[in-house]
């Protein structure tokens, strides 16, 4: 466990706790790429190759809104059945091809078995409402951006990191959505 008090602690913690290697190389998914981008930001030399699969990099349009949304499922995690939230978490058109493939019911099963408690606290202090801009990261570094064919908003964030970044390697998958290495498990 890292800490969850900012995204500044928790990349801390998450370097001390890896700092014993000299260089790594990081993949993250969605909230997990969001901070993958931000180790890069702040320990540039330390990530060899960053793997990002669905991140927003963030310098979102309405972050008050967002962070109201992000709080509101957090309250909704600390209070209610904890399978009826997921079930509505993943009722979010951004998971529809998801909740289509054959890996669904597993991995719904599988996170049944986490906290909801660590779910709110990483909503809510985790939220692209929160962290930094990390665009200069995916404009300025070479990266692996990978994206589903049908995640249409991160496919934008695709074409943008593609058309501003010539060292950025851009994947898009076809036929799967937002959660691209869940849908299709060879990649």
């Amino acid at each position: 466990d890292y800490s969850l008090d900012s995204f500044d602690a928790w990349s801390k913690d998450f370097y001390k706790q890896w700092s014993r290697y000299e260089v790594v190389d990081i993949t993250g998914y969605s909230m997990g790429g969001r901070l993958a981008l931000y180790l890069k930001q702040c320990f540039p030399n330390w990530i060899r190759h960053l793997c990002v699969i669905a991140a927003d990099p963030g310098d979102i349009d309405d972050p008050i809104l967002r962070y109201q949304q992000d709080c509101q499922w957090a309250y909704r995690f600390e209070t209610d059945s904890f399978g009826h939230v997921l079930s509505d978490w993943y009722d979010q058109p951004l998971f529809d091809s998801f909740k289509k493939s054959r890996h669904y019911s597993f991995y719904f099963l599988r996170r049944l078995k986490e906290d909801p408690i660590k779910w709110a606290r990483a909503l809510r202090v985790l939220s692209v409402a929160k962290q930094p801009n990390l665009w200069p990261v995916c404009i300025e570094e070479p990266l692996v951006y990978v994206v589903g064919e049908k995640d249409k908003k991160y496919g934008d964030i695709a074409s943008k990191i593609r058309l501003l970044n010539p060292q950025a390697r851009v994947e898009i998958l076809p036929d799967i959505g937002h959660v691209a290495h869940l849908e299709r498990q060879q990649i």
